[in-house]
């Protein structure tokens, strides 16, 4: 069955019972090929899934989703992401002055996190680096490009993550201790496990993102949501900025174009760029907004 407008074919019903809108051949039980629109009073029942392909922030939304059942989904994420990211290109890094509470005192539990998004990297890249290269304290996580494996550097010693990245891709990585275990995790999955509970206090370092110690390997890409907590933190959301909880030392949400630089702990550091050029704040993040 059809029915027109002047000069167009308008509605059409299949024999399967698909109803198309300005579509002859309907896939869906309600298929629009347009713009659909609801009035201010007006609203959209979705009873169960909300599906969207092949588009990319093509949903706009002047109030929130009320969905009516838990287990109903929407996909993919539709709404762009929340804040932004640091960018830095290869050779480049940037730092913040020392400060003892980067490192981490004997038996304490801590938590360093991030999230990255690998562009390219030299020969054991340095990632984050608070550490004595002279005298082999302090802690820093590298890259080791031989094996395509994430390190976890602490007084001369190394732990394996296990942990491999791919380029382009965004990645959440965490090393954690608790109870003397050091812990590596890649989006939540328990990698790599050490024992220890000494103290990762370097006499003398800057605290340096995508390059090593001894600035001669480096990497290039973008991180955000940069934490180190001198004691255990519980990642509650993969979707919204990481909160400043008590103890926290380091925190780079890199929220906004004016404060991505700006450490927003109690410490408060402002990291310095080794280049102006090469880095700066870009919208890429692998957050977005919790729909309600």
């Amino acid at each position: 069955m059809s029915y027109y407008i002047p000069g167009a074919k308008s509605i059409s019903n299949t024999v399967s019972g698909n109803v198309g809108i300005k579509t002859t051949n309907p896939q869906y039980s309600l298929d629009v090929n347009g713009n659909l629109g609801v009035s201010s009073t007006g609203s959209i029942y979705i009873g169960n899934n909300l599906i969207l392909s092949n588009v990319e922030n093509s949903l706009t939304l002047n109030q929130p989703i009320k969905t009516s059942y838990t287990n109903s989904t929407l996909s993919p994420s539709f709404s762009p992401a929340t804040g932004g990211s640091i960018f830095i290109a290869p050779s480049q890094y940037i730092s913040a002055p020392y400060n003892a509470n980067y490192g981490f005192l004997s038996t304490i539990d801590f938590t360093i996190e991030f999230w990255i998004y690998l562009s390219s990297h030299d020969r054991d890249s340095g990632i984050l680096s608070f550490y004595d290269s002279t005298k082999n304290n302090g802690w820093q996580i590298t890259f080791d490009k031989s094996t395509n494996t994430v390190l976890f550097n602490y007084n001369g010693s190394t732990l394996n993550t296990g942990i491999t990245l791919t380029t382009n891709t965004w990645s959440h990585i965490s090393i954690l201790r608790s109870g003397g275990e050091i812990t590596a995790y890649l989006n939540g999955q328990a990698y790599g496990v050490v024992s220890s509970n000494a103290a990762f206090v370097p006499d003398t370092a800057t605290f340096k993102i995508f390059a090593n110690s001894a600035l001669t390997a480096f990497t290039a890409g973008r991180i955000t949501n940069l934490r180190v907590v001198n004691g255990t933190a519980v990642l509650s959301s993969y979707t919204q900025p990481l909160p400043n909880i008590t103890n926290t030392v380091v925190l780079l949400n890199a929220s906004t174009p004016a404060t991505y630089l700006t450490d927003s702990s109690s410490i408060g550091a402002t990291f310095t760029p080794s280049s102006v050029v090469s880095i700066e704040w870009i919208t890429s993040s692998p957050l977005s907004p919790t729909i309600t």
